[in-house]
């Protein structure tokens, strides 16, 4: 019930609005290796993590390697320096594995938690644009320069095109209009990483590991980023082309079929910001979700004295908004409260189903046995 509550909507919101507003940043996992003391370095990691109710979308885990079992797991990944981090994706990403592994200093915890270019990207993003294309570089001007030109050119061009389609569907596939985002002014922006940046090794390392051949071309790369830091994927040398980039950036600003986010595609960026308060406020509204009917007709009729109490009864209750985060649904109200006194004839009903579930056991363990009885005097013949 709750999942066609919330594909109602989903069919509504442009996807990177949706995302932007309602699909928390996955956890990445930090493991840092130590001898027993913690440093200014380790200190601000911990500071800084998830577990602290931080901006930052990042898990700390501390393992001592003094003691056996830290020093097993030291010696199996080859770690003879200390302190060490070593960062991995969410486990619950489409890619797994490391990250990013080194020395646990004051600059590296820095370039962990945040980066310029990592900077302008949530700025950016919570200022309203659609999407923002990370242009890798390959560190050769004849690659780079053509290929960043298509891209800005493409960009530019698409911008000044893509608007948010009037026109939705509802849960039975039905054409809607739609007006809440009419007047939504798509953009597009791009940010470049250089390859060579020591403030940015982190956010390198992510994109050349969001797929698993990346790291083999020589060529540039450009990823467009979306919601609150959801990669979509990457398009490579040649592939940036006029019809991929604008393709991608027209399905970014269609309807989100699937607010589900674990089935889109993309992985998500270790980034440190305040979501909750993009440009335009929350434009993703909730749904007045319908009343629930089913059992309430079995509700034997009451008198008059009986409807009285229990519409007394009923305005005692609590009335408000129940939020459910794990399936991101908000806002079912409890509009109509039945309430009814009948104990007697609960009672009954309660012990009518017990003395029928004790029956059915009791009749279950006799069809066994005597099928057990049954398979063994064959066997004997």
């Amino acid at each position: 019930m709750l999942l066609v509550f919330s594909t109602s909507k989903a069919c509504n919101v442009p996807v990177f609005r949706y995302a932007l507003e309602r699909w928390p940043a996955d956890t990445f996992h930090v493991v840092v290796y130590t001898q027993g003391a913690e440093d200014n370095a380790l200190l601000s990691l911990k500071s800084n993590a998830v577990e602290k109710d931080s901006l930052c979308n990042y898990s700390v885990d501390v393992v001592d390697a003094n003691t056996s079992n830290g020093q097993k797991l030291a010696e199996a990944n080859g770690i003879t320096q200390f302190p060490w981090a070593a960062v991995y994706y969410p486990t619950n990403a489409r890619v797994r594995g490391l990250v990013w592994q080194g020395p646990l200093n004051a600059a590296n915890a820095r370039r962990l938690i945040n980066s310029p270019v990592r900077s302008a990207l949530v700025e950016k993003l919570l200022g309203g644009e659609a999407a923002v294309w990370l242009f890798l570089k390959s560190g050769d001007p004849e690659k780079d320069k053509p290929a960043l030109e298509t891209l800005q050119k493409t960009l530019e061009r698409a911008s000044n095109e893509l608007k948010i389609p009037s026109t939705g569907v509802d849960i039975n596939g039905n054409a809607i209009e739609v007006t809440d985002f009419v007047d939504y002014d798509v953009h597009f922006d791009v940010l470049q990483v250089s390859r060579d940046d020591p403030k940015e090794v982190i956010l390198k390392s992510m994109l050349l590991g969001s797929e698993s051949d990346l790291s083999y071309y020589n060529d540039p790369m450009a990823f467009p980023v979306f919601g609150r830091g959801r990669l979509l994927y990457a398009v490579i040398g040649k592939g940036i082309r006029e019809k991929t980039v604008y393709d991608a950036c027209r399905s970014i600003t269609a309807w989100c079929s699937c607010e589900i986010k674990a089935q889109n595609p993309g992985i998500d960026l270790l980034l440190s910001t305040d979501w909750s308060a993009p440009v335009g406020g929350h434009m993703v509204k909730d749904e007045e979700t319908p009343l629930l009917t089913g059992l309430s007709e079995f509700i034997p009729p009451q008198n008059d004295a009986q409807k009285t109490d229990n519409t007394k009864l009923a305005a005692d209750i609590n009335t408000e908004p129940i939020e459910i985060d794990s399936m991101n649904v908000s806002s079912i109200k409890k509009d109509t409260v039945r309430v009814f006194s009948e104990e007697d004839d609960i009672q009954k009903s309660s012990n009518t189903l017990l003395r029928n579930l004790l029956l059915l056991t009791g009749f279950g363990i006799v069809v066994v046995f005597a099928a057990t009885f049954f398979i063994k005097s064959k066997k004997t013949k």
